[in-house]
């Protein structure tokens, strides 16, 4: 049996071919400027498998919520290595105006190296696991958190998060990533919603935390290449924000 390569495995190649692309031109580049248009943008958007980008769309998608308005980048935003952008509450707002978390949100960004829940032999102490307290051991479970959180965004149960699936205008990548029973039950498709971001945030968030990090701290032209490539995944950035070299 075939298997898919790692989500590592794909970035490494990205990561190099970004910093190769910038030493070969001298500190060139593409520039990101107000219209948003990248030369690299057909290049991003194929680094992401179907699963994963069935994943972005949902990590991005306000109208999951009750009432609308708050996607898991609301409080995960990729202009903040996916942290909180609000640092001025110590917890994170919910989708019911007037109520808030009982805490902060973590940064999303290398949630996919956290290993499960477990006591290290060595130091003795408990180590790994999601959320503050460790309480879910993988991304997909953890995904499946937020959006039936009366706190966060506020679904009264998995049945109205399938109505709101089978409502949106890409629902058949469901079908298409899952099987044609994707969306066929309530728990099938909650469970999918959460695989399907998980996909996203392996890959995605990592490979952007990563070249955020390698932008602000190595080399200009790969910040402006990074930009570029998250404004095709995100398409958070905003369209006023402008890279020069």
């Amino acid at each position: 049996m075939t298997r898919s390569p790692s989500p590592i495995s794909r970035f490494v190649p990205m990561l190099c071919g970004l910093m190769l692309s910038s030493w070969a031109c001298g500190g060139g580049g593409p520039s990101v400027t107000g219209t948003g248009a990248v030369a690299d943008k057909g290049e991003a958007t194929a680094g992401l498998t179907p699963r994963e980008d069935l994943g972005r769309r949902l990590f991005f998608d306000e109208s999951l919520s009750d009432p609308p308005g708050q996607s898991c980048a609301s409080c995960h935003d990729p202009k903040v290595a996916f942290a909180d952008p609000v640092k001025s509450l110590p917890v994170s707002r919910g989708a019911v105006p007037g109520r808030y978390g009982n805490r902060n949100d973590l940064t999303a960004a290398y949630a996919a190296f956290v290993p499960p829940l477990h006591k290290d032999p060595e130091e003795d102490i408990w180590v790994g696991g999601l959320f503050w307290d460790g309480r879910a051991n993988t991304l997909a479970e953890q995904a499946m958190g937020p959006p039936l959180n009366p706190l966060e965004m506020a679904a009264r149960d998995r049945e109205v998060v399938l109505t709101r699936l089978r409502a949106l205008d890409y629902a058949a990548m469901f079908n298409d990533v899952f099987g044609p029973d994707a969306l066929s039950n309530a728990e099938r498709a909650f469970q999918h919603m959460a695989d399907a971001i998980e996909a996203f945030v392996n890959f995605g968030c990592i490979a952007t935390g990563i070249l955020q990090i390698l932008a602000l701290n190595f080399h200009e032209t790969i910040g402006c290449r990074y930009l570029g490539w998250l404004r095709t995944v995100s398409s958070t950035v905003p369209s006023e924000e402008v890279v020069t070299h």
